[in-house]
């Protein structure tokens, strides 16, 4: 009888990468911004729907990688803080968890992009 082979078992960067490579769908257009308005303040609402949404908006139905998402988010995070003189860190601190669960639908999309955020922030 043949010896059985044993099988080739992934290492856990192997694994990593496995997953960055998984693509989701943001939401719509119209849920997206439904969901970003309860990130904000109301005292901000109006100005940060008119001048921070469309940043994010634009991305609205795409298929990107997962680890992609985090890096949509602070590229717009970073252009309206730049244009408004803001604080970015405090700013990103603040909001970029809960944006990134607006715009995502399933709760294991939004747990990765989480994942992803925090790996990118902490090294």
């Amino acid at each position: 009888m043949p010896e059985r082979q044993k099988p080739i078992v992934p290492r856990p960067e192997e694994l990593w990468l496995e997953r960055k490579s998984e693509d989701v769908t943001l939401l719509g257009k119209d849920t997206m911004t439904e969901n970003l308005r309860e990130v904000f303040d109301l005292k901000t609402l109006a100005e940060t729907e008119r001048d921070f949404f469309p940043l994010l908006v634009r991305h609205a139905g795409e298929t990107v990688p997962v680890s992609r998402v985090p890096g949509l988010i602070l590229d717009a995070v970073r252009e309206h803080t730049t244009a408004k003189d803001l604080n970015l860190r405090h700013f990103a601190s603040e909001h970029v968890p809960r944006i990134i669960d607006a715009m995502l639908a399933r709760e294991d999309d939004r747990r990765r992009a989480r994942e992803f955020l925090a790996s990118a922030i902490n090294g």
